[in-house]
């Protein structure tokens, strides 16, 4: 049983090979798709985040920004803006085998060289009955010269009579048994040749499906994580806009002062607003992915965001 779950036992044979090699092409095939298809579902989700990323800061958190700065309140942070480091390959990064088309399986030259045998083989008693009975080598043998063979194989060159029919079978058989050991074993080489073959592109269609399996399994971490972020700059969003809209009315009721004389309710919106700002500039500007795996330290922010949003909920609707 193999890494892939395929139980196979070659048996040295050309169907064996071929099996082998169709097998190697169908998980490469459908382990390059998957990849493919989570290549191209980081992609789009690394496109919606920059949009995210650049609708919230110069928007919402911008304008976050200038309504705290507006009020007096100068404790915020600047957030560096990191780029992302997002790799989907492995550092040890391994081309996909080249897969053979088809495979020799040496029945042709095969049955050439059974037939040349066969040939040889019927020549040398052909040659031999007649150096015995003092017969014309080098001419094609008469009927006579011919039947003078056979009877001489029929039994002749062991002191019988000799028949003609026996000969004819001893020599029909005797060059086809060795046309078929010759042709046997000229498959059989050939055939363990291709199984050779047929397992080394099969064990580095393994390796290469392995490592882009474990490819796939990274971009899966790092998918889920930016589904993450997105619900969290969703939640954080609609919080931060009604918190800018809390501010714009405390300004207008309250008016332009410094922060020690606003109400407390009104420094308290400021203090919550400066908090939500802060935990979603970090998320946005921390990478996502460091030496080709999910940041751990984006996976901390991330968890470290949405405690701060289950307490923020829970100070905001506190159960009764």
């Amino acid at each position: 049983m193999d890494a892939r779950g395929i139980s196979f036992i070659p048996n040295n044979t050309h169907k064996d090979a071929v099996e082998l090699i169709n097998k190697s092409t169908d998980i490469i095939e459908e382990t390059s798709e998957s990849f493919k298809r989570y290549v191209e579902l980081i992609s789009e989700d690394i496109t919606k985040f920059k949009s995210i990323k650049y609708d919230m800061q110069t928007k919402l958190l911008h304008e976050s920004n200038y309504l705290l700065r507006k009020g007096g309140y100068e404790s915020l942070t600047t957030q560096e803006n990191r780029s992302f480091d997002i790799s989907f390959d492995c550092d040890d990064h391994i081309e996909a085998p080249t897969i053979i088309k088809s495979i020799y399986s040496g029945r042709f030259s095969g049955f050439l060289l059974a037939l040349l045998v066969a040939t040889i083989i019927a020549f040398a008693w052909i040659v031999t009955a007649s150096v015995y009975q003092n017969l014309p080598i080098f001419q094609i043998p008469t009927d006579e010269n011919m039947s003078k063979v056979l009877l001489w194989i029929g039994g002749g060159m062991i002191g019988y009579s000799g028949n003609a029919l026996s000969g004819a079978l001893i020599l029909g058989f005797s060059s086809l048994f060795f046309a078929w050991i010759v042709y046997a074993i000229r498959v059989s080489i050939q055939s363990k040749k291709n199984i050779s073959l047929a397992t080394q592109i099969y064990d580095a269609s393994l390796q290469y499906c392995n490592q882009k399996e474990h490819s796939i399994v990274k971009m899966k971490e790092i998918d889920n994580h930016f589904l993450e972020i997105f619900g969290l700059c969703k939640n954080y969003g609609i919080f931060i806009e009604e918190y800018n809209a809390v501010l714009r009315r405390v300004f207008h009721i309250e008016g332009i002062v410094l922060f020690e004389d606003y109400v407390e309710h009104s420094k308290q919106s400021m203090r919550e607003l400066s908090g939500l700002v802060i935990h979603i500039n970090t998320i946005l500007n921390t990478p996502i992915s460091m030496q080709n795996h999910l940041n751990l330290e984006a996976i901390e922010i991330s968890n470290s965001a949405k405690n701060h949003y289950q307490e923020f909920i829970k100070r905001v609707y506190p159960r009764s």
